[in-house]
């Protein structure tokens, strides 16, 4: 009960719902009080009127909720864990002309307990001369399919178990598909921006 009520709290909109709750529920409270308070603050010693300690109370709980619900550099409560499911260089299709007709697809899952956020930061080529990289060439597998179906993004969010890939692009005019799988596990080292953090992974 404790941990589903501080998921509640510590979501952004949840969390001012809340917070709006309380402010609501102190007015009234203090309301009441303070209209009883005249005829007995003369009995009381108490210089300050117990309303305004309510408002104080449920300003600080309100503060606190939007303290919460900002966004923040250390929004994730997990480590990372993704895993190398495959390497392939297909050969490209004669009959189609293309911009990058050798292509170096990586394939990885989310191992982790959340959602991870990726995007291509780097790929230091060793035994392999690669073209230009396009920024957007990360897919994400959905029912078998991989989306988006025609061209790739720059960053993607996975599920948990779920698949994404992406490419780099040997030189053609130096390399054909077979000579680039011959160089796989010595391609170069490509770097993942994963959750904000650098990985880095051997192809």
């Amino acid at each position: 009960m404790a941990n589903r009520f501080m998921k509640v709290w510590s979501d952004p909109v949840w969390s001012k719902v809340i917070a709006a709750a309380i402010i609501a529920i102190a007015g009234v409270a203090g309301g009441v009080i303070s209209h009883y308070w005249g005829p007995a603050s003369k009995y009381l010693s108490i210089p300050i009127p117990l309303w305004i300690g309510f408002i104080v109370f449920a300003t600080a709980l309100a503060i606190g909720a939007w303290h919460r619900s900002r966004p923040s550099n250390e929004i994730y409560n997990f480590s990372p864990e993704i895993k190398r499911m495959g390497v392939d260089a297909p050969d490209p299709n004669p009959n189609i002309k293309l911009d990058h007709p050798v292509k170096c697809w990586w394939t990885f899952r989310n191992d982790s307990v959340g959602c991870i956020d990726v995007s291509l930061s780097d790929f230091r080529a060793k035994n392999i001369k690669i073209k230009t990289i396009p920024s957007a060439i990360l897919q994400v597998q959905m029912r078998h399919e991989w989306l988006p179906r025609d061209h790739g993004m720059p960053q993607v969010a996975v599920l948990p178990g779920q698949l994404f890939k992406g490419w780099i692009s040997a030189d053609e005019s130096l390399y054909s598909a077979a000579q680039v799988r011959g160089q796989f596990n010595n391609l170069g080292t490509l770097v993942l921006k994963i959750n904000g953090e650098l990985r880095e992974f051997e192809l």
